[in-house]
């Protein structure tokens, strides 16, 4: 049997307070004592009903408590219960995860069993905590074969949503999946792909993949990722264009490719683009061009360049607001033509 001031098992399981109060004399007043016990206890936040996993963890590190002088109550039964609830969730989270993975790293799955776990994963990999932890999970290898070999361009194209969306902002994860040459994937999907989803989820992928990672930009370059990129401007299909052109902006703006970019004939791929563009590309093609060096156009692109470009201001100077700053890049282009 414990003694009275022993703590709980809850209290031990929980470890101590990382910020322990400072020690206080002892006193002789029972008063003043009970007071100042009364003072520094918290109680401990009431547990959301039907948690997350990330919900049950916020709420244990609340009732833990954080604050140097406050001294955290012993958990009551009803709040054990619900911590033992949320761990036994975790570990049913943690087996059906287990068998997503073993679904993806099975051969003779089927293509539909392989969309579902691959959607499953992506939805978890929304958390970055979760994106990190596939690495450990052995996840990533079959997630890059998947998006690299299987036949099935749905399951190529969710593979790479995948690869996309645990690599966006997280440089564990970008590590991670660039460790088993990601982008070579998504840039091969970019050059050779005919489905038009396929290579929207390519180039969201090569995006999450060299965002704020200037060593990956350079490596999309010596992968032939540039002429990638112009290919996906010039082929059919809209949301794939805007998707190309805001990486490409990222690219002019925020890594040394903008002279290797002008090089090509990514200047004449995005001008042609402008041809008959919807307002999400003319939002875009305007400030790549202004970026890179438009004289470099054959001078029959310039003349229908200069032609859609007036067409463009002459629309734009009809409209009120939000337009400025296109509108600039439009005047800009047309000085340099």
């Amino acid at each position: 049997m414990s003694s009275p001031g022993a703590p709980s098992s809850m209290q031990l399981a929980l470890g101590p307070n990382p910020h322990p109060s400072p020690s206080v004399p002892e006193t002789t007043n029972p008063t003043s004592t009970s007071s100042a016990t009364t003072a520094s206890t918290v109680h401990a936040p009431r547990p959301p009903a039907a948690p997350t996993l990330q919900e049950a963890l916020r709420w244990l590190i609340e009732a833990k408590g954080d604050q140097p002088t406050q001294a955290t109550q012993p958990l009551n039964e009803a709040d054990e219960q619900f911590l033992r609830g949320a761990l036994g969730a975790m570990q049913g989270n943690t087996e059906e995860t287990k068998g997503f993975i073993r679904t993806i790293s099975d051969p003779s799955a089927d293509p539909d069993a392989l969309c579902e776990a691959l959607d499953c994963l992506l939805e978890l990999s929304e958390d970055i905590d979760f994106a990190i932890a596939l690495e450990h999970m052995n996840a990533v290898a079959p997630i890059v074969r998947l998006a690299r070999e299987h036949e099935d361009t749905e399951v190529q194209s969710r593979a790479l949503d995948l690869v996309a969306t645990a690599a966006q902002n997280n440089p564990q994860a970008q590590r991670a999946f660039q460790s088993h040459n990601s982008l070579t994937v998504a840039v091969h999907h970019m050059k050779t792909s005919s489905d038009i989803n396929v290579r929207l989820k390519a180039v969201r992928a090569a995006s999450s993949l060299v965002r704020d990672q200037p060593a990956y930009a350079g490596e999309l370059a010596q992968l032939g990722g540039l002429a990638a990129l112009a290919h996906c401007i010039r082929e059919p299909g809209e949301r794939v264009r805007v998707k190309t052109l805001h990486l490409l902006k990222y690219l002019l703006d925020e890594t040394p490719l903008k002279a290797s970019l002008a090089a090509t004939d990514m200047p004449a791929a995005v001008a042609s683009a402008l041809t008959d563009a919807s307002n999400d590309l003319w939002e875009l093609g305007p400030a790549c061009l202004v970026r890179m060096a438009p004289m470099a156009l054959v001078p029959a692109a310039h003349s229908a360049l200069r032609d859609t470009l007036a067409a463009r201001a002459g629309l734009l100077a009809e409209q009120a607001d939000g337009v400025g700053a296109e509108l600039a890049d439009v005047h800009a282009l047309l000085a340099q033509l």
